[in-house]
């Protein structure tokens, strides 16, 4: 949505900060007021997401920084593409980034891939995602992937029938910890825990199960069990999926987390300034500890970016405490 009515400023982009968009959803809690020093909407008393990065048709992000103040990520998509993305024709932002606060477990769920997505016209492309657990209570864990190798049969009576939850692989988390989840995977995210998600542009879900709980006027939420059983017969992802073992990189300081077609996840730790080299591709920045800064903008633990394909190089600062950065990077965009 545009809160700007004024023609689009002819001005070279910049790194570009926005206001977050919360949702506050049953399963939500309180940390990004207490551990980030956020200040939620007035008629929030808690929150499970904050969407810090975002293109879709309803919720696109609003920048707060700049000459650009006020102007949508989707009007820099449509006025800047190239400078945005060093590509044009691209109908939709191609990644984004969110904070989850998991209070109570989230529901079992399920997103399709794009082919799947485009088969059952849905209006959002596939969904491939990683999180990384900023904080987490004692024991608390994920629920990703399955114990066995179920077949389909086996499988479709239990999401119909129940019993699913108990199929499922349950792993205890740390902080620091990232997990890939691509499309096809059954995968919850445990009470306690609070990540960021990297994603792609999606926000179809399919809740297999709730746990039983219903909202505040006694209604179970809505599930989606015959689409999910469709995203398993053709996507099913029984491999184990354990937390990704960070990969080395030219870089002593960087370390890739997660490779996907749709996006790169790095983590950045660095205790002197640094310099890197974006290559001539956009790339959204979150901070994962400690206070940052690059150029004019001054950013702390939970705060977020998106660096232009247009700036060739990127500077950070350490503020106070060795600051861990999760960087997300993309080469490849599907036009229109």
């Amino acid at each position: 949505m545009n809160t700007n009515n004024s023609a689009f400023p002819n001005i070279p982009l910049y790194p570009l900060r926005f206001e977050p968009i919360y949702k506050n959803y049953i399963w939500g809690g309180s940390r990004l007021r207490t551990l980030f020093g956020r200040q939620l909407p007035a008629d929030f008393e808690t929150a499970a997401e904050s969407w810090e990065i975002t293109d879709l048709s309803d919720d696109t992000s609003i920048i707060i920084n700049g000459a650009l103040q006020g102007y949508s990520l989707h009007d820099v998509l449509l006025n800047k593409s190239y400078e945005l993305l060093g590509i044009n024709g691209v109908a939709r932002f191609p990644m984004m980034l969110k904070y989850l606060d998991a209070h109570s477990t989230l529901s079992i769920q399920v997103h399709p891939d794009d082919n799947l997505a485009n088969e059952m016209q849905l209006e959002y492309s596939g969904k491939s995602e990683a999180w990384v657990v900023v904080e987490n209570e004692p024991d608390s864990a994920v629920w990703i992937g399955l114990k066995n190798n179920y077949p389909f049969d086996e499988l479709q009576n239990l999401i119909l029938n129940g019993g699913i939850e108990s199929a499922m692989r349950r792993i205890e988390v740390r902080r620091g910890d990232c997990f890939y989840i691509p499309p096809g995977t059954l995968h919850s995210l445990g009470a306690g825990v609070m990540v960021a998600e990297i994603q792609q542009p999606s926000n179809i879900t399919f809740r297999v199960f709730d746990w039983n709980r219903t909202d505040k006027n006694g209604s179970p939420r809505q599930l989606h069990k015959n689409e999910a059983i469709k995203v398993l017969q053709t996507k099913n992802k029984n491999t184990p999926i354990n937390p990704t073992i960070p990969q080395k990189t030219n870089n002593p300081n960087c370390e890739l987390l997660v490779t996907d077609p749709n996006f790169l996840l790095y983590r950045w730790t660095f205790n002197k300034p640094i310099e890197i080299n974006l290559n001539g591709n956009c790339s959204i920045w979150t901070v994962f500890n400690g206070t940052v800064q690059t150029g004019q903008e001054t950013l702390n633990k939970g705060d977020s970016i998106l660096i232009p394909a247009n700036q060739k190089k990127i500077k950070w600062i350490p503020i106070n405490n060795p600051p861990i950065i999760l960087g997300e990077g993309k080469t490849n965009y599907q036009k229109n």
